[in-house]
């Protein structure tokens, strides 16, 4: 049978085996699986297991409905994946489901090796050059600024010197 396996800690039950038919999550009460958590939507979303298959859809939550990390509206889930809800992670388990099955080579089909690559010496080599440390780059704006700061600074110090002389014949 059909399961959600509740990732998060601190919600409460961790396994909710999800019968044939409609089962709604939420944070209300009148949910048949319920998320006590602020992140999670009062009708979040509702799973239907009919015709062999489990579907997930979103009931138009505030923070969305994601299954293996893409939001969705409505999916098909498949043993394994994961559903976040708010903040809240599930997973979807269904042992009575088909297992993927592992490719098979059929008579006649030929395969191919994979490419190997590439080897340094079939493209060259780089030259090597020395090494540089980084350079600074100057503008001319930055030489007329230190320019004008060491005359505005000069200006000062001159200013200063005579204020300090001429207060002190006083």
């Amino acid at each position: 049978m059909p399961k959600l396996i509740i990732l998060t800690e601190g919600i409460g039950k961790r396994e909710v085996e999800l019968k044939p038919g409609r089962t709604t999550i939420g944070r209300a009460e009148d949910n048949d699986v319920v998320l006590p958590d602020p992140s999670v939507s009062g009708h979040h979303c509702e799973i239907v297991i009919a015709d062999g298959q489990a579907k997930i859809r979103d009931l138009n939550s505030t923070n969305g409905t994601l299954v293996d990390e893409v939001q969705i509206t409505e999916a098909v889930l498949r043993s394994g994946q994961t559903i976040r809800l708010g903040m809240v992670e599930l997973r979807f388990e269904d042992p009575t489901a088909p297992q993927p099955q592992q490719a098979v080579a059929r008579p006649g089909s030929r395969t191919s090796p994979l490419p190997r690559g590439v080897n340094l010496g079939e493209i060259g080599q780089a030259r090597s050059a020395p090494a540089k440390g980084f350079e600074r780059r100057t503008s001319k704006f930055d030489r007329y600024f230190l320019l004008g700061t060491a005359i505005v600074m000069a200006l000062i110090v001159v200013l200063l010197i005579v204020i300090f002389k001429y207060a002190g014949t006083r």
